[in-house]
């Protein structure tokens, strides 16, 4: 796979499994990563290996269901 490097990508669902592990992943391979979810004690765990691995992430609380927190 090619360098992520420079890009931005938003992974929903980001706090636990598969959402978790391709934010990782991604940080990884260079992405600057945006994590959301609705529990933000999750998100902040999966955050903190991220940058720990020198990864770039920021973390979002939304629920992605409510019309008002995707504006």
């Amino acid at each position: 796979m090619n360098s992520l490097q420079g890009k931005t990508i938003i992974v929903t669902g980001g706090n636990s499994g598969v959402g978790a592990a391709t934010a990782i992943k991604l940080a990884k391979l260079g992405a600057n990563v945006v994590i959301s979810a609705r529990r933000v004690g999750a998100l902040e765990e999966v955050a903190n290996k991220i940058t720990q691995e020198g990864g770039s992430v920021l973390v979002v609380a939304t629920d992605i269901s409510k019309n008002a927190d995707c504006v």
